[in-house]
This record gives structure tokens, C-alpha cells and sequence, in this order.
């Protein structure tokens, strides 16, 4: 017998649901394999722990009062905080977007006042380089006023 089939077939051997041949030849081969012996030990252990624990009392009617309340179609209690949130959960969103939406009206209006180039020399240096850098034609004092005071 292979390591394999012990594996497959060992809660099986443990409730003793197998026929007297296989379980001889499982407890064969678990003699003969550490392995297989150290599984087996194991599972067994842990089948006696759970066999030990109290069993929860079943209430005999359950099951019918659940089967009358599907065919019914009675909804089942839901709590009251999940109500509550779906409720919330448009003003929050409403917030929210409004908070988002004056902060980048702020922060915009900041931005805009703010002399990103500094004094106008620099400004005029700035232009300068740009238009060397794309190649184009000299700016005269002239135009470079008139991009700078956005004319």
C-alpha cells in the first residue's frame, strides 16, 4: 500500500467505516511507514479532542421555522446601524465634494496670485531663454512687456 491511499482513505479508517482487509493493510503499512504512523497518530489525537467537546443542544423545530419563514418570504431582521449608514453615506459624499471642491478653489486662487517667476528680470531672462531654446525670433523689448504684463 502507498503513502497515497493511507492519506486518502484515513478518516475512514478511524471511524472504522472501512471493510477488514484495507483497514489490515492501512495499519500494515502505518507500522511500517514513520510517516504515515506520525498522521495517523495525529488525526486520531485530534478526532478524540473533538469527540470530546459537549455537543451543542439542537433545537427540534429549527429547522421548520426556517423552512416557514423561506416559503413565507419574511425578511429577516437586519440591524439598524447598516440602515443608518446607507442614509449617511450621500451627505458624507456631498461633503466631502464640497470640501474638495473650495480647496481647489483656494488653493487655485493662492497659486494665481503667486509670482511663480519672481521680479520682472527674471521674468525677461526666462523669455529669453525660451525663446533661444524653440528657436525663435529675437523678442524686443516691446513684446517681451506685453508678455509679461499678459497684453
Amino acid at each position: 500500500m502507498k503513502c497515497r491511499q493511507v492519506h486518502n482513505n484515513l478518516i475512514d479508517l478511524i471511524e472504522q467505516s472501512l471493510p477488514d482487509s484495507l483497514s489490515d493493510d492501512m495499519f500494515k503499512h502505518i507500522k511500517s511507514c514513520v510517516e504515515c504512523g506520525v498522521l495517523y497518530k495525529n488525526v486520531l489525537a485530534t478526532y478524540s479532542v473533538v469527540n470530546s467537546m459537549p455537543k451543542p443542544e439542537i433545537n427540534p423545530f429549527f429547522f421548520t421555522r426556517l423552512q416557514q419563514r423561506l416559503e413565507s418570504g419574511e425578511k429577516l431582521e437586519t440591524p439598524m446601524i447598516p440602515s443608518f449608514i446607507k442614509r449617511l453615506q450621500p451627505i458624507a459624499i456631498a461633503f466631502l465634494m464640497i470640501i474638495g471642491i473650495g480647496s481647489g478653489i483656494l488653493i487655485g486662487k493662492s497659486l494665481a496670485n503667486y509670482k511663480l517667476y519672481g521680479n520682472a528680470s527674471n521674468q525677461k531672462a526666462l523669455l529669453e531663454t525660451y525663446a533661444s531654446e524653440y528657436y525663435l525670433n529675437a523678442t524686443g523689448e516691446d513684446s517681451l512687456n506685453a508678455l509679461l504684463t499678459n497684453e
